[in-house]
């Protein structure tokens, strides 16, 4: 891996035709499909905001957001999610002035975020571990 380069795991979820979607209200320019071992970026309107692909620092903690969206029932403008699988990645994660990896809770601008995406997000607080990365490759299933 490159130095910039960080190994994380992505909650997505696998549609009935088989396509891993993200987990945000579809249609939305957040929307993104997953396609392993390629790079899937962040929109550029998000990453102005500071918002990006969210991920998770360890394997644990992506299994605990996967057990709260196991109960959803979440439809995209052409599939609904049939499961929800974790997947290793890389990821170039956003950082703050040399601090580090961002943290979901550090979006600068809150609001024009709901403007763009058009809608509440579902979560306002985000689960401990998660990180915002500028760009994610998916590497293998891990769950």
């Amino acid at each position: 891996m490159k130095t910039n380069e960080k190994l994380y795991y992505r909650v997505l979820g696998l549609s009935e035709n088989n396509i891993l979607r993200s987990c945000v209200q579809y249609d939305t320019v957040a929307e993104k499909t997953y396609t392993l071992k390629e790079w899937t970026e962040a929109d550029t309107r998000l990453l102005k905001l500071g918002y990006g692909l969210t991920v998770f620092s360890s394997l644990k903690r992506a299994k605990t957001f996967k057990r709260l969206r196991e109960g959803d029932n979440v439809f995209f403008s052409d599939c609904s999610i049939k499961s929800w699988v974790i997947y290793s990645c890389k990821g170039i994660p956003l950082e703050t002035t040399g601090k580090g990896p961002v943290c979901v809770g550090t979006v600068t601008n809150f609001s024009a975020l709901i403007a763009l995406l058009e809608c509440l997000p579902s979560m306002i607080e985000w689960p401990k571990g998660t990180i915002l990365c500028s760009k994610i490759k998916l590497i293998e299933k891990v769950d």
